[in-house]
């Protein structure tokens, strides 16, 4: 996949994450991670190192 289409797909992602905030149907939260994901690989995994420790998730995070 071309970095092109990765942003691309990536913000998208992320705008439909944020209309997900302000409507209760969609969980906008995932979308967001979703579109973070796409964007930055790295800055995903940080996230969800903070994510996992903030939270005290235990078990298998994938």
């Amino acid at each position: 996949m071309s970095v092109i289409i990765k942003r691309i797909l990536g913000s998208m992602l992320i705008l439909l994450g944020l209309s997900g905030i302000v409507l209760p149907i969609l969980p906008g939260w995932v979308f967001i991670f979703a579109g973070i994901y796409f964007i930055s690989p790295r800055r995903h995994e940080s996230i969800k190192k903070w994510l996992i420790k903030t939270f005290k998730i235990r078990g298998n995070v994938t």
